[in-house]
């Protein structure tokens, strides 16, 4: 396989057999993912469990993603197993940025929320005990959460949009 060969750094003029097993040419390469699902190898974990060789990115590549499959092969056929290594790099990647997305999410509307529900809780519960002055001053407080919220979702949107967060100072 072509290029499961490139995926391995086998040079094109190396013939069968290669030095090693599969998963110590892998290793020099790659690290391996998640770690305790490669203890059995080659065994064929669960169906629901994949294993994963994993390229890190560096400043002249990005990272690689290959699933590994193990399947065993009949006696006699000249092998044990057969190996299958699929490039689900754009997936894993687009699982990365989709949680990335969700916990900026969570954190940008929680933090301006909690402090606007707090505030209005307070003006809610305390009003009857507190003087005019007061009462503007948690009104004024609970305007710029619910104004910061404003412009977190408008901030949210706009990278839903463009693809990008909007520079911020901090």
């Amino acid at each position: 396989n072509p290029q499961a060969r490139v995926y391995l750094g086998l040079v094109n003029d190396v013939e069968p057999p290669y030095q090693g097993t599969f998963l110590s040419r892998a290793r020099k390469e790659y690290g391996t993912e998640p770690s305790d699902l490669w203890e059995d190898w080659p065994v064929a974990s669960a169906q629901h469990n994949k294993r994963y060789l994993v390229r890190p990115e560096t400043g002249n590549s990005n990272a690689l993603w290959l699933q590994v499959e193990s399947l065993v092969l009949p006696t006699g056929s000249g092998s044990d197993h057969l190996v299958r290594l699929g490039d689900v790099t754009a997936e894993i990647s687009l699982n990365i940025e989709m949680y990335s997305f969700s916990q900026m999410v969570h954190h940008k509307l929680r933090t301006p929320l909690t402090s606007l529900y707090g505030g209005v809780q307070y003006l809610a519960e305390e009003s009857k005990n507190l003087n005019a002055g007061e009462i503007a001053e948690m009104a004024r407080i609970a305007f710029n959460g619910i104004d910061n919220l404003r412009q977190e979702v408008e901030d949210i949107l706009q990278y839903v949009n463009v693809g990008r967060m909007p520079s911020q100072g901090a």
